[in-house]
């Protein structure tokens, strides 16, 4: 593996960060380095390249739709039919807030308590 060329963010001195701390943090690794020139202290996180994929990933979709979103996309979407995953009451983790077990999908169509996210 070849290692990478990082530059000081105090004094941009080239390859004078060294790791004084190294801590294994969940599914990534926190190193605290310190500038030999300028004493500048910096903090860097390397994850996973797995990781750092689906991270990019989910960046990539969630600058789309924001784009979509400040394009006032999803105002002209107002004839779709109702949908569980559109509606306030549920929750990702829980599921239906009000407690329908049957919540998700078109069950919407059904329910008197339907209200789409706005």
């Amino acid at each position: 593996m070849e290692s990478a060329t990082f530059r000081c963010p105090g004094c941009h001195s080239q390859n004078t960060l060294n790791t004084i701390e190294s801590r294994k943090v969940d599914f990534y690794v926190r190193r605290r380095k310190k500038c030999s020139v300028c004493d500048k202290r910096v903090t860097t996180y390397e994850l996973p390249s797995e990781q750092f994929e689906d991270f990019k990933n989910s960046q990539m979709v969630l600058n789309n739709l924001k784009k979509v979103l400040e394009a006032g996309g999803l105002s002209t979407v107002t004839s779709r039919k109702p949908n569980c995953a559109l509606c306030i009451y549920m929750d990702e983790f829980e599921g239906c807030t009000m407690g329908f077990p049957e919540a998700g999908g078109s069950f919407a169509e059904e329910c008197n308590l339907y209200k789409e996210l706005v």
